[in-house]
């Protein structure tokens, strides 16, 4: 005899009532979560809307790239490099209404961080304080 059958034998027949609870209960709870509808498609697309996620909102640049809306990104960056000349730390996308925006966070000659905001259509460059007045929040 091997020890698997052993095995078999030890274990007591409520195992497999407990298996067939656990998948069906699994199934279920998989089959919940597919009909749900997603969360980020119960937001609205304003400018501080922190609960979509980056991967969509980098989708939406993509597409309004595609559209002929907003200029490439690769386009604002050059163009941002020329105008400003700061290193470039960090960069980001949002939607203030029909505007799209890119943040840029910035390290300074001087060594402190700065953040512009460029109108992607236009490729306007804003301080924060300025986009903020422009744009809202």
């Amino acid at each position: 005899m091997t020890s698997a059958d052993e095995f078999d034998r030890a274990r007591p027949a409520s195992w497999d009532s407990r298996r067939g609870f656990c998948v069906t209960a699994l199934a279920g709870l998989a089959g919940a979560l597919l009909a749900a509808p997603p969360a980020a498609a119960q937001t609205d697309r304003g400018f501080g809307n922190r609960w979509r996620s980056r991967r969509q909102r980098w989708r939406e640049m993509r597409e309004a790239v595609r559209r002929g809306e907003i200029r490439p990104l690769r386009e604002i960056v050059r163009h941002f490099k020329r105008e400003i000349g700061h290193d470039i730390i960090d960069i980001r996308y949002r939607r203030a209404g029909r505007h799209h925006l890119y943040g840029f966070k910035t390290l300074t000659d001087s060594g402190r961080l700065q953040w512009y905001v460029v109108n992607a259509a236009t490729k306007e460059i804003l301080t924060l304080e300025e986009a903020r007045r422009r744009y809202g929040q």
